[in-house]
C-alpha cells in the first residue's frame, strides 16, 4: 500500500514538473517570439528612417547642383574634421569651385553622404562632357572628385572613368570605351527640390485662406 502511495506521489510530482516545464517553455517561447517581433519592427523603423534621411540628402544635393548649373558653375564638395579646422573652406581656380564642409564626429557620415550625392551629379556632368568629346574637362572633374570626395563611396567608379578617359584621349578602342563609359554613367532622377527657387509663387490675399495639404 505504501509503495502504491509513493508511486502515485512520484507520478503526481512528475506530472506537476512536466506541466511546469511545459508552462515555462511556452512562456519563454512567447516572450522570445514577441521580442523577435519587436526587434523586427525596430529594424524596419530604423531602415525606413535611414532611407528617408538619405533620400532627403539626395534631394537637397540635387537642388544645390541645379542652382549652380543655372549659374553656369561647377562645384565640387568635400568635408574635413572640424576639430582640426572649424572653418568652412572655399577655393576657386576660376573654372571650378571647391568647398570643404567642417564636420563634427556625429555629422561625419551625413556630410559625407551629402557630398557624395552632390558629387554624383558632378560626375554625371563630366560623363556627358566626355561622351561629347570634351575629354580634358571631364578628366579634370573626375580627378578632383577622386581627390576630394572624402566618403570614398565613389572612388572605384571614378577611377574606372579616369582609366577609360585616358584610353579615349590616346585614341584607343574609342567606340568600346565610349560604350563602357555610357554604361557606367547614371542618369539620376531629378528632384522636386530643384523647382523650389525657380518656380514662380502664386499671389494670394491671405495665406491663412489656403487649405492645409495633408
Amino acid at each position: 500500500m505504501n509503495n502504491v502511495m509513493k508511486n502515485r506521489t512520484s507520478l503526481v510530482r512528475l506530472v506537476i514538473l512536466l506541466g511546469a516545464v511545459t508552462l515555462c517553455t511556452t512562456v519563454l517561447a512567447f516572450y522570445f517570439s514577441r521580442k523577435a517581433a519587436w526587434e523586427a519592427l525596430r529594424v524596419k523603423w530604423c531602415l525606413e528612417r535611414a532611407n528617408s534621411y538619405t533620400r532627403t540628402l539626395y534631394e537637397v544635393a540635387c537642388e544645390r547642383f541645379a542652382a549652380h548649373q543655372r549659374n553656369h558653375q561647377t562645384w565640387i564638395f568635400s568635408t574635413h574634421d572640424s576639430t582640426v579646422n572649424p572653418a568652412l573652406q572655399k577655393f576657386t581656380d576660376g573654372q571650378f569651385v571647391l568647398v570643404s564642409l567642417p564636420a563634427d564626429k556625429h555629422q561625419k557620415l551625413g556630410f559625407e553622404l551629402y557630398v557624395t550625392h552632390y558629387n554624383g551629379w558632378v560626375v554625371r556632368q563630366a560623363d556627358l562632357l566626355a561622351l561629347e568629346g570634351d575629354y580634358d574637362k571631364a578628366l579634370l572633374i573626375y580627378r578632383l572628385v577622386e581627390r576630394f570626395d572624402r566618403g570614398g563611396f565613389m572612388t572605384e567608379e571614378v577611377q574606372q572613368r579616369i582609366a577609360i578617359l585616358e584610353e579615349l584621349k590616346a585614341g584607343r578602342s574609342v567606340e568600346r570605351n565610349k560604350r563602357a563609359l555610357s554604361e557606367l554613367s547614371i542618369n539620376y532622377v531629378h528632384s522636386v527640390f530643384e523647382q523650389v527657387e525657380a518656380s514662380p509663387a502664386a499671389t494670394v490675399t491671405n495665406l491663412f485662406d489656403l487649405p492645409v495639404v495633408r
